[in-house]
């Protein structure tokens, strides 16, 4: 007999990724404010998958401050989020974000 999934509304492969994006959060003690389908339903809007490769999906917060939800998530390309980081984090300048061109 196997053990009833957690996340019934996601296959196995999404249910992983929303598990592990959940334990990040509480990891960072960040607030977490989605539903697993409103989470799937954000990257398939999206067009992107999730990923580590430069040319894959990455969901970002707007407000660092807010928890992670609808409202204030989008995804962008990992390049995209990458170069952003480098930006703030490493040479402490604010990035201007350029508009994005699919």
């Amino acid at each position: 007999m196997s053990t009833p999934r957690k996340y019934p509304e996601l296959d196995h492969q999404w249910a992983l990724r929303y598990s592990r994006a959940i334990a990040q959060a509480k990891y960072r003690r960040e607030g977490w404010d989605f539903t697993p389908t409103d989470w799937r339903a954000m990257w398939d809007y999206s067009g992107m998958r999730p990923g580590r490769g430069p040319s894959y999906g990455c969901m970002t917060r707007i407000d660092p401050k807010l928890p992670w939800s609808v409202e204030n998530c989008k995804i962008v390309p990992r390049r995209t989020h990458m170069k952003k980081n480098f930006y703030e984090n490493c040479l402490k300048i604010p990035y201007v974000e350029e508009p994005y061109v699919n």
